[in-house]
């Protein structure tokens, strides 16, 4: 992934937390984040652009691999997924074989 200063960006970004415990992460990356993180959905409109939103998700207990192999086998994800996704991935024809 590449990664722009905040002040440099055209957009906001927005990402999910994951189970990082334990992980290395980058001083530069982790100054950045605490430099642009907005708390708040409503902080992404104090300024056009260059802000980091963390989403909160409930955690799959599948992984995406496994998704991939089912939809390459022709099984169904719907009960795995949300509807939107199930629906952009049927849409766009995504893990096909």
């Amino acid at each position: 992934a590449r990664w722009c200063l905040p002040s440099k960006c055209r957009a906001h970004r927005s990402s999910s937390r994951g189970p990082l415990s334990g992980v290395a992460t980058d001083p530069a990356l982790d100054e950045l984040i605490a430099n642009a993180h907005a708390d708040r959905v409503d902080q992404l409109h104090d300024q056009p652009a260059g802000r980091v939103f963390f989403l909160e998700l409930p955690l799959l207990p599948i992984a995406s691999s496994e998704l991939r192999a089912r939809r390459r086998g022709g099984r169904d994800v719907r009960h795995l997924v949300p509807d939107r996704v199930d629906h952009y991935i049927t849409e766009h024809q995504l893990y096909r074989t």
